[in-house]
């Protein structure tokens, strides 16, 4: 009777056991999902902003006396920035000048940002007159300061 009583409780301990890591396994995946998800959230918004602040920076044609300048310094613009790099490309697709984007203060541990990281999202807008000759602007994601923050 002491046997098959022990063999119970083990059973009940084991099945409980068993429910408790599928718990946290199907938990885990959830918030590695969620996590994810978020990032390539952020890092899409990002293009969509970029984007926009480009669109609105080339629509005033008539304030544009140099038009090689105005893109230099709207380039320029995205210096520092959390999640975009912007580039201005030429008809070649040779790079004309780039912006620095910000650098984490506290960056991730690389296994974690691999982790945890999408593949960088790029967006390429074409120019309108008389921007267009020299090239279009090329957006890159960038999600380590999305990532650690």
């Amino acid at each position: 009777m002491l046997g098959a009583h022990a063999s119970l409780r083990l059973r009940l301990i084991v099945s409980i056991g068993l429910v408790l890591i599928l718990i946290l396994v199907l938990g885990s995946v959830l918030i590695y999902w969620h996590a994810v998800h978020e990032v390539d959230v952020e890092m899409r918004a990002a293009i969509v902003v970029g984007e926009h602040t480009v669109h609105n920076a080339v629509d005033d044609v008539e304030e544009a006396a140099t038009p090689l300048r105005h893109l230099e310094l709207l380039v320029a613009d995205f210096d520092g920035d959390r999640h975009l790099q912007a580039s201005l490309l030429d008809p070649d697709n040779r790079i004309l000048w780039r912006s620095t984007p910000l650098a984490p203060s506290e960056p991730a541990p690389e296994w974690f940002y691999r982790l945890l990281a999408a593949q960088p999202v790029t967006a390429r807008i074409t120019l309108p007159a008389p921007f267009d000759r020299f090239g279009t602007i090329l957006f890159k994601t960038d999600s380590r300061n999305e990532i650690w923050s």
